[in-house]
């Protein structure tokens, strides 16, 4: 068996449909389609716009078997900043908090329970041992 008989055995699994398009990198259909691959499974449709389902027609048309859609909520929720970005056109945020390593709601906590007022309100919130 030579490398082209491997790559009709084999199974591509992306997570975004492969672009078309020239980018930063080469478009991905074409090599797709010349590597001899026969299914590709996609996890989620790329939102942006030059690539959207463009991908996929191609694929299909020539003649490889496409699934989409297949882990679609984990695939959304790791490409989270990307589709933010493209769909809204301001970029994801996020921030981190240097606190040596603690948890600044705890550092928070620690500091204001030492406080008998804000003890006897966090009790009256949240009765220990039941309801109240």
């Amino acid at each position: 068996m030579d490398h082209a008989d491997y790559m009709k055995l084999a199974n591509l699994y992306v997570t975004l449909c492969p672009p078309t398009h020239m980018a930063k990198t080469p478009a991905c259909t074409e090599t797709i389609i010349a590597s001899g691959i026969r299914r590709v499974f996609i996890a989620s449709k790329d939102p942006n716009p030059s690539v959207y389902a463009k991908g996929i027609r191609l694929l299909r048309t020539a003649g490889i078997e496409v699934f989409t859609d297949l882990c679609k909520k984990e695939a959304d929720v790791s490409n989270r900043a990307f589709f933010h970005f493209i769909l809204l056109h301001n970029p994801f945020l996020t921030t981190r908090l240097p606190h040596g390593g603690k948890n600044p709601i705890r550092i928070v906590l620690d500091r204001h329970l030492k406080k008998r007022k804000v003890v006897n309100q966090l009790h009256a919130l949240f009765p220990i041992g039941g309801a109240s």
